[in-house]
């Protein structure tokens, strides 16, 4: 899994070892050839604030960085869901904000801009976890049938795609800010209905017999398309 810094040119990846390893990509000069471009990954130098490779002792799921660069959160194997502080050199761990059952996969997390951390998991239900009191938490569609497998914010703040593990992606229209005066900056509750946008599936001809399940989603930058 990896996850690109915001406004740096730097790519943070882990995996099944356990590295948090921080990737510099170095933009080459201007080609004669504008098709044949190459960029330069460098995972050599043992630089903090460049390449590296940091131990997180732990299979690592997922991984995602807050908007501002300063904190990851990563999803391990064990179900632990746990933020690190980006701003010191071996990305100290700052605590474990929520665990997944037991026998159950943490798939993906994300941050909703700086009010959320999304957790998506074979839990049915999605995480939105306080960022501002990680102590606070809500779920939504949690009478879901099927867990979550991949999550996706729109970088302008107002939805959150999610692919469940029967490969349907679900769109939802996040509450604004304005409405999230409970505790933590969360919404005193969440009616899924009013949040619940559409439903869509991958088909080859538009029948039910040829339906493909959806992997996964990513936003446009600008949050145009999905």
């Amino acid at each position: 899994c990896l996850a690109p810094a915001t406004g740096k040119p730097l790519l943070v990846s882990a995996g099944a070892d356990g590295e948090l390893k921080f990737v510099k990509v170095t933009e080459p000069a201007a080609p004669a050839d504008p098709a044949s471009v190459t960029w330069k990954l460098d995972v050599e130098e043992q630089e903090r604030d460049g390449a590296g490779e940091i131990d997180l002792e732990g299979e690592v799921n997922a991984l995602a960085l807050s908007t501002d660069g300063t904190e990851l959160v990563v999803a391990l194997s064990n179900g632990a869901i746990q933020t690190h502080d980006m701003t010191t050199d071996s990305a100290e761990l700052k605590e474990c904000v929520t665990r997944v059952a037991a026998g159950m996969r943490a798939r993906d997390v994300a941050y909703f801009g700086d009010r959320y951390i999304v957790v998506a998991s074979d839990e049915p239900g999605i995480r939105l976890i306080s960022c501002a009191d990680p102590t606070k938490m809500l779920v939504i569609d949690g009478k879901a049938k099927t867990g979550t497998k991949s999550i996706a914010v729109d970088p302008r703040g107002e939805w959150l795609a999610a692919t469940d593990l029967e490969g349907c992606l679900k769109l939802y229209r996040m509450p604004p800010a304005s409405a999230c005066d409970g505790e933590g900056g969360l919404p005193d509750s969440i009616d899924v209905d009013e949040m619940w946008a559409e439903t869509i599936t991958a088909r080859d001809d538009g029948s039910d017999e040829t339906k493909h399940q959806i992997a996964h989603s990513v936003w446009h930058p600008k949050g145009d398309f999905l």
